[in-house]
């Protein structure tokens, strides 16, 4: 089993939160985890935040995955890491 870190950032919060995100990947990348950043644009009763913020369990893809182990992460989180370790 794989194991996954997922971030919601649906509805263009994956463009205004791209430096934040690209510290997972390089994290993801470094360790060899698999990484879905969900950006796509949904509508929903939460205008802009879109349901995925709230209920991330309705995405299909953590609901089908087989994952040892999942990380549910904001968008506007960052990994701490030394610069000089970035390809």
């Amino acid at each position: 089993m794989k194991n996954l870190i997922f971030i919601p950032a649906y509805n263009g919060h994956s463009n205004e939160l791209k430096y934040c995100i690209e510290t997972w990947k390089w994290y993801a990348k470094k360790y060899g985890i698999d990484i879905i950043v969900a950006d796509e644009n949904l509508d929903s009763e939460f205008e802009v935040w879109g349901h995925g913020i709230w209920q991330r369990w309705r995405d299909e893809r953590l609901v089908n995955g087989d994952w040892g182990k999942l990380l549910l992460v904001d968008a506007d989180t960052m990994v701490r890491c030394d610069y000089r370790d970035w390809e």
